[in-house]
């Protein structure tokens, strides 16, 4: 009943303001590198922009998590993912149901939050442990070695869970990029169009040049962030369908680009091309799964609510036993 209660009580603020979804995704992941447990720390850079998500799901903290409920702060971080999941999907749906509870929140675990430094602070909310994000400037090897590390994914799953970018904007005050209608044309519909913008071709069953030449064509370009002191100037991929500004980062063009550090510099600048003369070599590891994505939004759909499977329960063991049609309780893997 209190997960019921809570899935309503936020999907009430993804309802009033459709930005949160985004916003709930990004928290969920943020949060569960390490392990899920409620808390981030806002001193890391790559955490900025998380204390609106965190705040808007206070009051729904106080009303269902705590003693007698059997949720946590940690659970209703993880439901507020899954309920805006299933908001922002078109009419081919799936349920995204949060089924394990009994996460942890950092500051009832037995460990202690250390911060960049490894010295011990409150552990909070917003202070929770330092944990190392992969950064946007990454090879494609690196992104598939990040993801396998801190969560186990295979470079499919890995690939199935950066179409969580189908979602959401970036604000150059958090990110030193602006981009406010994010990777997408359309970024308030959880879809498999994120693949769309990086594989060409009319079919899976094209010949693999089409699929990679025919892909639209990202330009290289440079975010100038002389007035940010945080953030340096920023690489990115830049594209204007129907006039508006959508990106890609480095991350995402890396999986269908094989991103070396023969042709990426550490700041980023890309020496070769997305499509055209010049282009970047494909990713032999990852494109067919982007190209299979982008051809069948079903499949990405079922794939990505395992990775989310995976990806919030990290630092806990599942029951096995567990039916499909209960929420269960995990139990915390001792460290």
């Amino acid at each position: 009943m209190a997960v019921q209660a809570a899935r309503a009580d936020i999907a009430q603020l993804v309802t009033d303001n459709v930005k949160l979804a985004g916003k709930f995704l990004r928290l969920s992941f943020h949060d569960c590198i390490g392990g899920c447990d409620g808390c981030v720390d806002l001193l890391n850079i790559e955490n900025r922009g998380l204390l609106e998500p965190i705040q808007a799901l206070r009051p729904v903290v106080s009303a269902h998590a705590g003693a007698g409920t059997f949720l946590s702060r940690a659970d209703i971080w993880m439901l507020s993912a899954f309920t805006a999941i299933d908001m922002l999907q078109g009419p081919q749906r799936i349920d995204f149901p949060l089924r394990h509870i009994g996460r942890v929140n950092c500051e009832d675990a037995q460990d202690v939050c250390l911060n960049e430094d490894l010295a011990q602070v409150p552990c909070s909310d917003t202070r929770g442990p330092h944990r190392h994000h992969p950064v946007a400037d990454i090879t494609t090897h690196d992104l598939f070695e990040f993801f396998n590390e801190a969560f186990g994914f295979t470079i499919k799953q890995t690939v199935a869970i950066m179409g969580a970018h189908t979602i959401g904007e970036l604000q150059r005050e958090n990110s030193g990029v602006e981009g406010p209608s994010g990777w997408l044309l359309n970024n308030e519909l959880f879809d498999n169009e994120y693949y769309a913008e990086l594989v060409g071709g009319n079919s899976i069953n094209d010949p693999l040049e089409v699929l990679i030449d025919q892909a639209p064509g990202w330009t290289r370009n440079i975010e100038i962030n002389t007035d940010l002191p945080d953030f340096p100037n920023k690489r990115v991929w830049t594209g204007f369908p129907q006039g508006t500004k959508i990106i890609m980062l480095n991350a995402d063009i890396a999986l269908v680009r094989e991103l070396t550090e023969d042709n990426m510099t550490p700041d980023g600048r890309v020496s070769c091309a997305f499509v055209g003369a010049g282009r970047c070599p494909h990713a032999q590891s990852s494109f067919q799964f982007a190209a299979e994505y982008t051809f069948d939004n079903m499949m990405w759909l079922l794939d990505f609510r395992e990775v989310m499977e995976i990806m919030t329960t990290k630092g806990y063991e599942t029951n096995s036993t567990c039916s499909d049609f209960s929420v269960c309780t995990l139990t915390p893997v001792a460290v």
